[in-house]
């Protein structure tokens, strides 16, 4: 998939009519990969280019009197999603004040219209798009008919009669309740994070860990998890066009299991420090993985969580606590593999 963060760096080709549609899609859920693969089958249908316009940004963070939402899939994460859907370009593109004050009828005839020459839109049935998100789906069949380009809207995608959506997804994760992503997500819940420097005490009680600085930044309640994960190579690559880039998504190891703790580390902190008071803390333990992780990319898939964040009296306490997680994940080890297929 082509990665292009400006409108120019867009080469303009008769023979390869646009499909376009636009929006943050953060989850890349259900509702919306209904519109994405609607976009990719008019594109094979008409012979045309597949694409996505969105923002590197989730505009709720440059807007700041809105509260930002917490993301359920970063960036990069969204891109890697797109490029499994077959989508062949992804215009990301910097969201500004001064983007965001195109009227929608500015915003179509000056974006979609001049810059990109559309042939055909597909949006959802709640998009929105332009200044203060005023523009509508019908105000997008009127532009439509006015400039002469193709328009298509996708109806909702339903769980329990509600219409999916992100901000449901997001109260989902904040209680852990898996079943419930899953089944909005169309896969299971995972986040991509890049592996940091810890204290590195976990490797002298004899449990190395990695400590996990996720893109994402909705995460599920604090506690010990069993998680599958990946070892990714992920980045843009530069062509030779200015601003425009191919998607590198590599995948160096894949199926491992491991221990995830989300929490304070109270056990460790108060030998430490004397005080359990510590930020939240993402770190894993791979099991029956003796390599150096330091820089790469880890892409984590929820499986079960096995116990809340416990504080201990002592290391050697927790040393056999940690223990009884790894002999308690065989059972689950059947399970795992069965449910997140490698």
């Amino acid at each position: 998939m082509l990665v292009l963060t400006t409108f120019e760096a867009y080469r303009t080709k008769k023979s390869h009519p646009l499909v376009l549609t636009l929006g943050t899609f953060d989850g890349v859920h259900l509702g919306h990969q209904h519109v994405l693969r609607k976009v990719c089958q008019r594109a094979k249908r008409i012979g045309g280019v597949s694409a996505i316009l969105t923002f590197s940004e989730h505009p709720k963070h440059i807007l700041k009197h809105k509260e930002p939402p917490y993301l359920i899939t970063s960036t990069p994460h969204r891109l890697r999603l797109l490029d499994q859907l077959g989508f062949d370009i992804a215009f990301l593109i910097k969201f500004n004040k001064k983007f965001s004050k195109f009227s929608p009828y500015n915003f179509a005839k000056k974006i979609i219209v001049n810059k990109l020459h559309v042939s055909e839109i597909v949006l959802g049935y709640d998009s929105r798009f332009g200044r203060n998100r005023k523009g509508t789906v019908q105000d997008m069949s009127r532009f439509a008919r006015e400039f002469k380009f193709r328009n298509f809207t996708v109806r909702p995608k339903l769980l329990n009669n509600q219409p999916i959506s992100s901000t449901k997804i997001r109260s989902f994760i904040r209680r852990g309740d898996f079943s419930n992503v899953k089944k909005c997500l169309g896969r299971p819940y995972s986040i991509l994070g890049d592996v940091v420097k810890g204290i590195g005490l976990g490797r002298k009680i004899g449990f190395p860990t990695a400590n996990l600085n996720p893109h994402s930044e909705a995460l599920p309640p604090c506690g010990v998890y069993l998680v599958s994960l990946n070892i990714v190579d992920m980045g843009l690559k530069k062509t030779k066009v200015i601003n425009q880039y191919n998607l590198n998504d590599q995948v160096y190891k894949k199926g491992l299991l491991g221990l995830l703790n989300i929490g304070v580390r109270p056990t460790i902190n108060k030998a430490r420090e004397g005080k359990s008071v510590s930020p939240i803390i993402s770190e894993i333990h791979i099991l029956n993985f003796n390599g150096d992780l330091y820089g790469k990319t880890l892409e984590v898939t929820f499986v079960k969580r096995l116990r809340d964040e416990i504080h201990f009296e002592s290391i050697d306490a927790l040393k056999k606590q940690i223990k009884k997680d790894i002999d308690s994940v065989d059972k689950y080890t059947y399970l795992a593999r069965k449910s997140y297929p490698v």
